[in-house]
C-alpha cells in the first residue's frame, strides 16, 4: 500500500493563512455579549447546588438532583424553541441571527455541562463525607 505524500509545507501555511482570519473571527464573536435570545425562548435559570458538598445535608443533595434534572430538562425545550424560531424564518435568518442562535445554543450546553459537573462533584464530596465507619 502507498504511503500518501505528504503536503508541501507552503501549502499547509496557506491553509493555515485562509483559516486564521475565520477563528479570529469566531473568537471575536464569543467575547461579544450574548444578549437576548431569539425568537423570545427562555433559558432556564441555574440550578440551586450547593457550594459544599461536605457540609451539605442529604435532603439539599437530592433537592439539587432534582433541580439540575429540571435544568437539563429547561435547556432541551430551550434547544427545542431556538431550533422552531430558527425553522420559522423559512431559510431567511442573518448570519447575525445565525451566530446569535449558535452562541446561545453552545452557552446552554456549557451550562448545563457544568451543572451536571457540579453536582457529581458535590456527590462524591457528600459521600466522602459520610461514608460509614467515619
Amino acid at each position: 500500500m502507498a504511503r500518501p505524500t505528504p503536503l508541501p509545507a507552503a501549502l499547509l501555511a496557506l491553509l493555515w493563512a485562509a483559516a486564521l482570519p475565520a477563528l479570529a473571527a469566531h473568537h471575536e464573536d464569543e467575547a461579544k455579549p450574548l444578549g437576548p435570545p431569539p425568537g423570545g425562548c427562555t433559558a432556564p435559570a441555574d440550578p440551586a447546588i450547593p457550594a459544599d458538598g461536605a457540609s451539605a445535608a442529604k435532603a439539599d443533595v437530592l433537592a439539587a438532583q432534582k433541580a439540575v434534572k429540571a435544568f437539563v430538562a429547561g435547556g432541551e425545550e430551550f434547544f427545542t424553541c431556538l431550533d422552531k424560531w430558527e425553522a420559522s424564518r423559512g431559510g431567511e435568518i442573518s448570519d447575525e441571527d445565525r451566530m446569535a442562535v449558535i452562541r446561545h445554543h453552545n452557552h446552554m450546553a456549557d451550562a448545563m455541562h457544568a451543572a451536571g459537573d457540579r453536582f457529581n462533584q458535590v456527590v462524591r464530596e457528600y459521600k466522602a463525607a459520610n461514608k460509614r465507619g467515619n
